[in-house]
């Protein structure tokens, strides 16, 4: 029994050697403990991150965690200026690859062979929501009421909650 323990508990840190040399972390000055690491984890990011309803761009995860450190540890003045000009070089950065995209794909379009037939675009949509026409001629509304084929029965704005999470809140 205690040699089973033994084995597993060295395989374990075996495994993980690379991430306990703790005397490399101090030379560095990183804290050592996991239950500071993990209550400013909890306080500084899962708290501002994973609120309810709450969903997040992968690209505006590190911003938001940059100013949020900077608040909660409260260095905003010194920290601030640095991170707002390098977010501008990185919009300006996806400004210039997206120029340089339009102007490769322009380039390409006027390179084509006279020969070749032109490729239809889609047409534009009826609206910026993109509703769904109905495709019969029978009414969308009957009695003032609309009916299953009316376009906001297959559109909505907002996301319904699931039954069991709505549930669950009242």
């Amino acid at each position: 029994m205690a040699s089973a323990v033994r084995d597993s508990t060295l395989t374990y840190l075996t495994k993980r050697q690379s991430q306990i040399t703790y005397a490399t972390f101090v030379a560095k000055g990183y804290p050592i403990g996991s239950g500071m690491v993990e209550s400013a984890n909890k306080l500084v990011v899962e708290a501002r991150l994973k609120g309810s309803g709450m969903h997040w761009a992968r690209a505006n995860v590190n911003p938001l965690l940059s100013l949020r450190t900077s608040l909660c540890s409260d260095r905003w003045d010194a920290t601030w200026q640095p991170l707002a000009a390098a977010q501008r070089l990185v919009a300006r950065e996806r400004t210039r690859l997206r120029r340089d995209a339009r102007i490769a794909a322009s380039t390409t379009r006027d390179a084509a062979p006279a020969s070749a037939s032109p490729v239809p675009s889609a047409p534009p949509p009826a609206n910026r929501f993109h509703l769904p026409t109905p495709t019969s001629r029978e009414p969308t509304m009957v009695n003032g009421r609309p009916t299953a084929d009316h376009p906001w029965r297959k559109f909505s704005l907002i996301r319904k909650p699931s039954s069991s999470a709505f549930h669950a809140k009242n």
